[in-house]
């Protein structure tokens, strides 16, 4: 495989969270591209720390569908 394999949250709650600190230290095998989660809290910490465009960034799963290459 070449580049990181990449991923989009679905749920940013704790496990979701700590799960997705392994993209912030091996950003080479892992980058998160997209967050889904109804609350703002979590759905923000989480896009702050992975960097996410605000446009890959959902308050429901449904929705990120529209994120595409």
């Amino acid at each position: 495989m070449e580049g990181p394999a990449t991923a989009i949250v679905v749920g940013a709650g704790q496990r979701g969270f700590a799960y997705s600190c392994y993209s912030v230290t091996e950003p080479s095998k892992l980058k998160i591209v997209g967050v889904a989660e109804p609350r703002k809290h979590p759905r923000e910490k989480l896009r702050k720390a992975c960097s996410i465009p605000d446009t890959q960034v959902f308050d429901t799963w449904e929705k990120v569908s529209l994120i595409s290459d």
